[in-house]
């Protein structure tokens, strides 16, 4: 086959596509064929020796499966950060209502939080009455990411929960007060 030899030879790979129509057990190799030959020659020389478009390429198992996954790559990342939006959204509502504006390195080091510090810090910040108790908070909690944060942000990225059920009790119910507070 020319993946192996001669792959980017335009000839060789002219040729493979015609053995490969000659047999009718090998014509499902051919968006395989098109796939490696891809690599060596330009797409257009390729879909022109294949005299087909992308809907063929598109149709086939290889390029559904790659779609699929790229596809939930996607959803996952956009899910996590949507989940860092808001926590971060809803620690900032805290911390404007109970200290107003903070200087930019607390933002900095707010805005770097885990998704599960934050929730951390939304809670905490229900009690803080002074600035240096955030600044001791976020000194502490700053550094690394606790095992915790690493085992949760682990478990979300594999998918052994659900995303909806990755949002903690324990937020919400923090989320709801803040909403109460901020009501009032």
């Amino acid at each position: 086959m020319p993946i192996l030899k001669g792959g980017g030879n335009e000839n060789i790979v002219r040729q493979a596509v015609i053995e490969l129509r000659a047999n009718e057990t090998l014509t499902d190799l051919e968006p395989l064929l098109s796939f490696f030959a891809g690599f060596v020659l330009d797409i257009p020389l390729v879909q022109q020796i294949m005299r087909w478009d992308m809907t063929i390429l598109r149709e086939s198992p290889w390029y559904q499966q790659i779609l699929k996954e790229g596809l939930e790559t996607g959803e996952k990342q956009g899910l996590q950060q949507g989940l860092q939006q808001e926590s971060l959204k809803l620690v900032w509502k805290l911390i404007d209502r109970r200290f107003g504006s903070l200087s930019s390195d607390f933002s900095l080091k707010i805005n770097q939080l885990s998704i599960t510090q934050l929730e951390e810090l939304a809670a905490e910040l229900l009690d803080l009455t002074e600035i240096n108790q955030l600044e001791n908070w976020l000194q502490q909690n700053h550094q690394n990411l606790k095992s915790s944060d690493y085992i949760t942000e682990r478990i979300y990225e594999n998918e052994f929960v659900e995303p909806a059920k990755f949002l903690p009790v324990r937020f919400r119910t923090v989320k709801k007060q803040v909403n109460k507070i901020i009501r009032y």
